[in-house]
């Protein structure tokens, strides 16, 4: 009998100090708050109106370029004084999954806007609309100026004949005359001359 338990007693595991399992339950504590904590501030600072430093009242136009970063979008925006930490934004950006899905355009910023609406404003591609009106009775060389001086357009057909606007087009006769429709028409930034014609 006496070897029965001793044989149980080498089995039975080790137990852990006391003091180790309060330190133990101590740095969880601490960890769990710590994360509560951030978490807390990281919401907080998503939901508070931005500080437009560089604007008052007016809206502001930011525009994010095609292959630009997030850090290099952040950076921008604390540049131009509509962040005061970029890191902060990037953080929030990545929490919520947005770091990929921002939208190239030119956006429209209003006073007030907080991080969180920023960042559904940029995955949302709600970029700025312009307006363009084609007359009745214009002619093509009349739609064309008003089209190349409206604001945001690219212009690509600068030193191109009717001719060759017109192929660009796919028009198959050499004078795009009479093409195009006297209407109001709306277009983001970068647009081109070309693809409003």
């Amino acid at each position: 009998m006496a070897e029965g338990a001793k044989a149980r007693d080498e089995q039975a595991p080790a137990a852990i100090p006391l003091t180790l399992c309060r330190l133990l339950f101590a740095a969880s504590l601490l960890l769990v708050v710590v994360a509560v904590a951030v978490t807390v501030w990281l919401l907080r600072y998503a939901n508070s109106p931005l500080n437009f430093t560089a604007q008052s009242e007016h809206p502001f136009y930011f525009t994010i370029e095609s292959g630009a970063s997030l850090g290099s979008i952040a950076r921008n925006l604390s540049s131009t004084g509509v962040l005061s930490s970029p890191g902060v934004f990037v953080a929030l950006s990545r929490w919520q999954g947005a770091s990929g899905s921002l939208q190239v355009g030119e956006y429209e910023l209003e006073p007030g806007i907080t991080p969180m609406g920023l960042l559904e404003k940029f995955t949302s591609g709600d970029t700025r609309q312009y307006r363009l009106t084609l007359v009745e009775g214009w002619t093509f060389q009349q739609a064309l100026d008003a089209i190349q001086a409206s604001p945001g357009v690219r212009v690509e057909t600068a030193d191109l004949t009717r001719a060759q606007i017109g192929q660009l087009m796919g028009i198959p006769w050499p004078d795009p005359e009479g093409m195009l429709f006297p209407d109001t028409y709306f277009y983001t930034g970068g647009t081109t001359d070309l693809q409003l014609l």
